[in-house]
């Protein structure tokens, strides 16, 4: 009972924090960012977040038996197995702002991108007026994610794709990997400090609420961050937030 009635308490705090990024604390970062992410190399100007998305395995399912819907929604082709699918948006300063989910097992990148409502909240807080030379124009700051996203929005990045590409583009997509990766690294401390969530044979999905095992996971981390720093924060030479900073918004 006392376990239950702590993680109900962090989940209001989880989903308040990550859900939805906290734009108060993070707009007006965002040019920091982005300056960021130039210096350590990147060719796009205005990059100030990474966007991936990440499965959860979870125990085989089996409310209504092994051929029931729950088997069905729940099975990731492309994963082989059952679990749930976030979304999760990192800033370089290894701190992951929004995993939005979850999402049934079978959701890939772009379905997921486009049910959260991400796009609305990039088209309200990341097209900011800035002093460029000597005039104002309004900057448009944008995402960088990988090739499960599409082509020609200009809020996410994507790399190029198919075959036959020419050198400038494999140049393009290989100095670009080595920014996209630390993401990979934030996803990677969540099971590292939570070993508990990424042990799928006790996540199960109708006994326990996994997605909010996870989410709390995740929170944590990030209090971990801005109390020890992380990979990523060093990598961009970019310093993780206060603590009570990065949780004053979720109780106002």
């Amino acid at each position: 009972e006392v376990c239950e009635a702590v993680r109900l308490h962090l989940d209001q705090i989880a989903r308040k924090l990550l859900l939805q990024f906290d734009h108060k604390r993070i707009v007006p970062l965002i040019p920091i960012f982005a300056a960021a992410v130039k210096a350590k190399g990147c060719p796009l100007p205005y990059v100030w977040a990474l966007l991936d998305g990440t499965f959860r395995d979870l125990c085989r399912p089996c409310k209504d038996g092994y051929e029931g819907l729950a088997q069905r929604v729940q099975y990731s082709g492309a994963k082989k197995t059952h679990g749930n699918n976030h979304q999760g948006l990192e800033t370089p300063d290894g701190m992951i702002i929004e995993m939005h989910g979850p999402f049934e097992g079978p959701y890939n990148d772009q379905r997921m991108y486009r049910e959260s409502g991400l796009n609305a909240r990039l088209m309200l807080h990341c097209a900011i007026l800035m002093l460029v030379g000597h005039v104002y124009l309004v900057v448009v700051f944008y995402l960088f994610a990988d090739r499960g996203y599409v082509h020609g929005n200009p809020y996410v990045q994507v790399p190029y794709k198919g075959p036959g590409l020419q050198p400038y583009q494999l140049a393009y997509n290989n100095q670009m990997s080595k920014i996209r990766q630390p993401v990979e690294w934030s996803f990677g401390k969540v099971s590292k400090y939570f070993a508990f969530v990424d042990f799928e044979k006790n996540q199960k999905l109708y006994l326990q609420p996994v997605a909010s095992y996870w989410m709390i996971a995740t929170l944590l981390t990030n209090c971990h961050s801005c109390l020890y720093s992380n990979q990523t924060s060093g990598y961009f030479q970019v310093p993780t937030p206060d603590l009570a900073d990065y949780l004053n918004n979720a109780f106002v």
